[in-house]
């Protein structure tokens, strides 16, 4: 409920007193907080403006909004929980039970886990998909020993252990040392 110049008076208030360990919490106080009124995006931008980190004070019913703030940056999550929703009392209706409670923390080590690495490139469990998934230079006919391969001659076949497509043209205008079955990979011994 707080403008952005009462969070900055309550910052500054607290780094003044001389804080150092600040969270601040992004919290929609309506319960249970309806998904659209969320503003998730806000846990970034007060990360951004205040140079500290941010956490989620949820108040929204399930487990998706928390995993959500993960991906977007929060580092601590707050979640009231009951051990029966039917309680009397304003926060029960909208807690978590030890059941969603349990599926709150699996969705979200399961947000960090799929964050993964920023780091370009293939992964460790792609490496093997690689190979598995990508295309080798193969002969589009049967081949005979003795023939020059015209581009027609070749097309591309999985697995990615031969020659690779981007390299077709220089198998273009060799000459064939060997026969090459319909389907076979095209190897540089294959080549005079």
């Amino acid at each position: 409920m707080a403008t952005l110049g009462e969070i900055d008076d309550a910052v500054r208030a607290f780094r003044k007193a001389g804080g150092r360990d600040l969270i601040l919490l992004h919290c929609t106080s309506s319960y249970p907080t309806p998904v659209a009124a969320l503003h998730l995006r806000k846990i970034p931008a007060l990360s951004a403006v205040f140079a500290c980190p941010v956490g989620f004070s949820d108040h929204s019913e399930g487990v998706l909004a928390a995993a959500l703030s993960v991906v977007l940056g929060a580092c601590f999550i707050e979640k009231h929980f009951t051990l029966d929703r039917n309680l009397p009392g304003p926060d029960h209706r909208f807690s978590s039970d030890p059941q969603q409670m349990q599926a709150l923390v699996k969705a979200i080590r399961d947000a960090e886990q799929a964050l993964g690495q920023s780091a370009i490139g293939p992964t460790e469990s792609e490496q093997q998909a690689r190979q598995e998934f990508r295309l080798s230079c193969v002969a589009a006919r049967d081949l005979s020993a003795g023939e020059i391969l015209q581009p027609k001659d070749i097309t591309f076949a999985r697995p990615a252990t031969g020659i690779p497509p981007v390299l077709a043209e220089f198998l273009v205008g060799r000459k064939l040392k060997q026969r090459c079955a319909r389907g076979q990979q095209i190897l540089l011994q294959h080549l005079e």
